[in-house]
């Protein structure tokens, strides 16, 4: 497939012409962002009719170039909204996400993360070992281990993390047992619900996040971030404290809220 760029209001340009003193970051086969070399890039999409700051300029990509961000310099961080409501309770998935942004909240249950935080990655190494320097690179969509479908998560839409329990054993879900068995889940603002992983692990857990793996087999990886946006491409390193995680230190976890 080939792919494009668009500079807003410009017309959609195919990356193979692109102009001289440009710099093309290739995103996973799909995706390409454009930009002069050494210009700082926004690390998030923004939102639809957000002007950039001053000497800045609208970019879009993605095949449908429905993802729009800003090269130049950010503007300023707006305040800080109001905590939102905390979700109802869940049934058989230990519970709905937590409410809109309140920061960090103990035990990676009552995470919450959304676009540019969930990727599919490949793993170096590919078990991570605890206080080892790892890294998750080549970011693009994740993979729902449920369908093998590509999932691409919308503003509005967040995936949580949840214990299954052990029936056979008398623990209810939202129990965590070890080694512990975790769901993955996208929930949409208006109230629909997609398993994207019935039972997975949680490995190289640190403070700039942890890699998921579905299994039984550990046939899909996904990196999670705790609070930094990526782009497509990208890549992260850092030394986590853990291989597989325990149910301590899983409870225990700062996660993104």
């Amino acid at each position: 497939m080939t792919m494009t760029w668009r500079i807003w209001g410009a017309p959609l340009i195919h990356a193979a012409f692109v102009p001289a003193g440009f710099a093309v970051l290739t995103g996973c086969g799909s995706d390409a962002d454009v930009y002069a070399p050494g210009t700082p890039i926004t690390t998030s999409p923004i939102a639809p009719g957000t002007q950039c700051a001053a000497g800045g300029t609208r970019i879009q990509y993605g095949v449908d170039a429905s993802t729009v961000v800003c090269n130049g310099t950010p503007g300023a961080t707006g305040p800080q909204g109001p905590t939102g409501p905390q979700g109802p309770p869940g049934t058989d998935d230990g519970g709905a996400p937590p409410g809109p942004d309140a920061g960090t909240t103990t035990n990676l249950s009552s995470g919450r993360y959304g676009p540019g935080e969930v990727w599919d990655c490949q793993r170096n190494p590919v078990d991570p070992v605890a206080d080892a320097g790892f890294t998750a690179s080549q970011f693009r969509n994740p993979f729902s281990a449920v369908t093998g479908l590509e999932i691409a998560i919308q503003p509005g839409q967040v995936v949580s993390f949840a214990y299954v329990g052990d029936a056979d054993a008398g623990v209810a879900p939202g129990v965590c047992t070890d080694p512990p068995n975790v769901s993955e889940t996208l929930y949409d603002a208006d109230g629909g619900v997609t398993v994207l992983s019935n039972s997975g692990g949680i490995w190289a857990l640190g403070t700039a996040g942890f890699v998921y793996l579905s299994s039984p087999g550990n046939r899909y990886g996904t990196f999670v971030s705790n609070g930094t946006f990526y782009n497509p491409g990208g890549s992260a390193t850092y030394t986590p404290y853990t291989g597989q995680a325990t149910c301590a230190q899983l409870e225990a976890y700062p996660a993104s809220h």
